[in-house]
Formats: structure tokens, sequence, C-alpha cells
């Protein structure tokens, strides 16, 4: 009896677990060591483009196939076996990947002991569009959209520190 009132508390909390990791923004994969998900969000299917129907708790990564280009995850370029073979040698990555129509990921991939992997994915594409349009208010005139030659005549923080009157500069 107390046995079944454990598992039942157990299958409410795995139900509150993936409600909650739905409900974030980033994707998040866990992969054990045979290559089978453990764990994952929607948003994690979404940014990977795996239909959320053909992915599983257990699935192996050899079955799973990207729903726009029909290739199986499991082709050595996809983003999940690149993550898998670099976390196999202990390493935590980061990186950022372009992947769709455009969209700019955050991907953030530690190793597990035993040789699984937890991976969390981060849209940035809002992000890097912002750091691009003030990199251009920063180069370019905004009324006539040519290079300011202001911006790009002043010294970079090395070319400042090096310069002969640094003092100078600094102190005025």
């Amino acid at each position: 009896m107390a046995e079944l009132a454990t598992e039942s508390v157990a299958q409410e909390n795995w139900g509150l677990i993936t409600q909650s990791l739905d409900r974030l923004s980033e994707g998040i994969t866990i992969i054990d060591a045979d290559d089978k998900l453990v764990l994952f969000n929607t948003q994690a299917a979404e940014y990977l483009g795996i239909e959320t129907d053909s992915i599983a708790v257990g699935v192996s990564l050899h079955d799973l196939v990207v729903s726009e280009t029909g290739e199986k995850v499991s082709d050595p370029g996809s983003l999940l076996i690149q993550q898998l073979d670099v976390s196999r040698q202990g390493k935590p990555q980061f990186f950022e990947r372009e992947v769709g129509e455009g969209k700019i990921l955050s991907v953030r991939a530690n190793p597990i002991p035993g040789g699984g992997v937890i991976t969390l994915y981060t849209d940035i594409t809002e992000r890097k569009a912002f750091e691009k349009r003030l990199i251009d208010m920063a180069t370019r005139d905004e009324l006539t959209g040519l290079i300011n030659p202001v911006a790009n005549s002043l010294p970079s923080p090395r070319t400042r520190k090096s310069a002969p009157n640094a003092k100078a500069m600094s102190s005025a």
C-alpha cells in the first residue's frame, strides 16, 4: 500500500516537473550515456526542429528525425550529436548557432557523470539583432547611412593604453 502511494506521489511530481519545464522559454534536454532522452521540454523540441509527437522520454536519438529536413537527429553534423561528442570528452561547451529561418540559439551543454549530457537552449535572436543595431548606431551616421569617420577614428582601448600620451588622455 505504501509503495503505491509513493509511486503515485512520484508520478504527480514528474507531471509537475514536466509541466514546469514546458513553461520555460529555454529548451532543455538530458541525454543519457546510451543516447536516449531522459528529459526534454517542448521548447527544446521546437528549437531542434523535432515534432513533439515523435519525441518522448526513453526514445533513442537515432530514432528522431528533424521534421523540416527529414534528416536524422543522429547525423554527424546535427546539434545534438556535436554536443554529445564533446561532452563525452568531459568538456562543458557553450556556443551560438543559427538554426531555422534566422533564429540564433545560445547552446550550453554540460557532461553528466556516467556519460550523458544536459543541454540548455536559449533563443538569443532579439539580443543579437539589438547588438547589431548598437554597432550600426556607433559606426554609421543614422541620417545618411554612411560610415561615421569620427567613430571609426577613435582609438580602441588597446590603442589608448599603448599610446605615448596615454597619461594625458586618462587625466583629461
